[in-house]
């Protein structure tokens, strides 16, 4: 299909079909409180600069490969597709290629890896170290004084030598997936020092997102499962093998289900009150990535040459992209309803991330977003050598963030406050986890273990820090920093 064939960007495409009426069994949540101007820090996929044919999300780490062109088997360790974001696009020859992205789901790919090692690693709580307040270091340099300390803490498994973080809410209420002492994968939620597995509707299960009310969704065996008050919930409205990926605090879910015709990303549709409408396209499949409170949702369609970012909004497409653009999507989307994404636009070698409000769309350049919060900040990665530092960007003013005495820094995650979660070289260039709060920089202590290198994912409005580590080498597992309570 040539480009010229399609509507034009920022046209309302309306959805063919309305709800299916399925003959849904679990009790729907009404609308709950809207959390106008919050908005979970989780990471989304976020393609940067690269060769044609290859998105990162600026994440530490090797390329990944395109995945496997197959839908998820029942049994199978979830690896969810929203975490892999690969879509197919031509070049100028009209040959295909593929782009590969390492997004936050890498960190639940060394999880699975370390599955495969024996045994249940034990190991107790480490130290960190956060500077006195003060204004952000000069170029290069930590903030000087003695530190305070700030522990991480293992969440611990089910049993199993892993345990991987999905998503936290403002509550503390972390989720994701562990292994079983018995082989399975299960998703769990840890509040409070208690780790609890959420059960499944047959042998496996997996948490991607919870909301501020601690309902949580994933899948389960093959189908899409909302959790509430422990119990998990088939959401018997959306037909067929599916799997839910965001919820928003008014218990509307996303997620994708699939279909015969449907291509490697499947459908994607929107579960409310015990229905599931399809989300419309452009003749492919769609694909969201997050819901805010206010309903609407973003990510993108396919067509039979690339992709294009996506928002719905009342049940309506709108095309985010640009028309001359080789390629786009979208992975955040704030109460605001201000959207980040990126683009590949002909003739540029580099990928572009962009933020549209209100039908205006402005080109950040050649930069790697994590996140956008309520406020409209955002933080991000920009490309360059070695020495770019990550930056928090506002109102057209961005603030470089500076590493731990290292050359080396990067941006994963941000909350409703500004403060930013990531990583940083030191002067003897170990990888420590960092937080960039307005006036201070707090050190979370060495992330590499031995051979293995954990990762900062998240961070919540209250200051709880989400990550993984691998302390013994038996296998990754889910920790926290609590830097509230430094």
């Amino acid at each position: 299909m040539d480009r010229g064939d399609l509507v034009d960007p920022g046209e309302v495409v309306s959805p063919s079909n309305g709800y299916h009426r399925g003959r849904s069994w679990e009790q729907s949540p009404g609308p709950g409180p809207r959390s106008v101007g919050r908005r979970r820090s989780r990471t989304r996929p976020s393609p940067t600069s690269g060769p044609l044919g290859t998105v990162t999300n600026g994440r530490p780490g090797g390329w990944r490969e395109n995945p496997p062109r197959s839908r998820p088997r029942e049994g199978q360790h979830p690896d969810p597709l929203w975490r892999r974001v690969t879509v197919p696009v031509r070049n100028e020859k009209g040959r295909r290629m593929g782009r590969a992205d390492r997004i936050r789901g890498r960190l639940i790919r060394l999880a699975i890896a370390a599955a495969l090692v024996a045994g249940l690693g034990t190991f107790g709580a480490g130290t960190a170290s956060a500077s006195p307040p003060a204004d952000e270091p000069p170029a290069g340099k930590p903030p000087a004084g003695p530190p305070a300390t700030v522990t991480w803490r293992d969440l611990g498994t089910l049993g199993g030598s892993w345990s991987t973080p999905t998503d936290v809410n403002d509550a503390g209420q972390v989720v994701g997936t562990s292994a079983t002492a018995d082989g399975r994968s299960r998703a769990f939620r840890w509040q409070r020092g208690v780790l609890t597995d959420l059960g499944a509707l047959g042998e496996n299960s997996a948490a991607t997102a919870v909301n501020e009310r601690g309902e949580v969704v994933g899948s389960s065996d093959g189908r899409p499962v909302r959790w509430r008050n422990g119990s998990p919930i088939d959401l018997a409205a959306v037909q067929g093998p599916a799997q839910a990926l965001d919820v928003n605090d008014r218990g509307e879910v996303i997620g994708v289900r699939y279909t015969e015709t449907s291509g490697m990303y499947g459908q994607g549709f929107l579960w409310r009150d015990g229905r599931s409408v399809d989300l419309p396209g452009l003749g492919g499949d769609s694909y969201p990535v997050t819901i805010n409170n206010r309903g609407e949702a973003v990510g993108f369609v396919t067509t039979a040459t690339t992709s294009e970012a996506a928002l719905w909004r009342n049940g309506r497409l709108i095309r985010l992209g640009p028309p001359d653009a080789l390629a786009s999507m979208a992975h955040d989307i704030n109460d605001r309803g201000q959207v980040l994404g990126s683009m590949r636009l002909d003739g540029d070698p580099n990928w572009h991330n962009f933020l549209w409000h209100d039908g205006v769309r402005t080109d950040l350049g050649a930069i790697t977003t994590v996140g956008i919060n309520s406020r409209g900040e955002f933080a991000g990665n920009p490309d360059g050598p070695v020495g770019t530092r990550p930056v928090r960007w506002h109102r057209g003013t961005s603030t470089e963030l500076a590493p731990l005495g290292g050359d080396f820094a990067q941006a994963s995650a941000i909350n409703s406050a500004g403060s930013v979660a990531g990583q940083s070289s030191t002067a003897d260039q170990q990888t420590h986890g960092v937080v960039w709060t307005r006036n201070r920089v707090i050190d979370l202590g060495p992330l590499q273990h031995g051979a293995s290198i954990g990762g900062v994912q998240s961070i919540n409005d209250r200051g709880l820090v989400v990550g993984v580590l691998n302390p013994t080498g038996e296998g990754y597992r889910a920790v926290v920093w609590d830097t509230a309570r430094r």
